[in-house]
């Protein structure tokens, strides 16, 4: 098929790629969280061509799933006009420190910007250690959560915001995970507190 979007991981695989690309999952799960693939974009190239070898590394990593109503799971950051530019990557200008409600995330850069594209990252798990050590006063409220506006992704005439806390740092089976929606939770603070 030509959509690349049907490409499974049997499509995209060689032993040494398999071999390289297992050893950045269990990086990413069991060490730091954070990898980095470099040297990617070979001269000549189209854009498509690119698209193809990303969603190919991809398939090693899990599943991809949308982030949006449109259903986008290859999304491209840059300035739009349409609905997603409510999103974080659709508009132009700084965006604030946030998680992304899906396991996992990458970005393959493939232009240099001409201004900004600037990343910094931070460790979920490591911001609520702190907290939990430093502000155990703080961690209860975060804990517990806040109501998160969904930022005109509702589906439902007054559904701008959900009707249940959705908590900053939580856990099911062991497993320890933090959302913190900037933007979303932000907004919500400015209006209800």
């Amino acid at each position: 098929s030509s959509d690349l979007t049907e490409m499974t991981r049997a499509d995209f695989s060689h032993p040494a790629v398999d071999l390289m690309l297992a050893r950045q999952l269990r990086l990413l799960k069991d060490g730091p969280g954070l990898v980095l693939i470099a040297g990617l974009i070979a001269p000549g190239r189209t854009l498509d061509d690119l698209r193809q070898l990303y969603w190919g590394i991809g398939t090693h990593f899990g599943i991809a799933v949308s982030q949006n109503r449109q259903g986008e799971r290859l999304g491209e950051v840059r300035v739009r006009g349409d609905t997603v530019a409510r999103r974080a990557y659709g508009h132009a200008g700084q965006i604030i420190l946030h998680t992304d409600r899906i396991d996992m995330l990458s970005l393959y850069c493939v232009r240099k910007p001409l201004s900004g594209g600037a990343n910094v990252f931070a460790s979920g798990l490591a911001i609520w250690d702190a907290v939990e050590r430093e502000r155990p006063d703080l961690f209860a409220l975060l804990a517990r959560g806040f109501r998160q506006n969904r930022l005109g992704e509702h589906t439902q005439p007054g559904e701008e915001s959900t009707s249940y806390r959705v908590p900053v740092f939580g856990g099911q089976g062991g497993l320890r995970s933090v959302l913190f929606s900037g933007n979303s939770t932000l907004d919500h603070q400015r209006r209800f507190f």
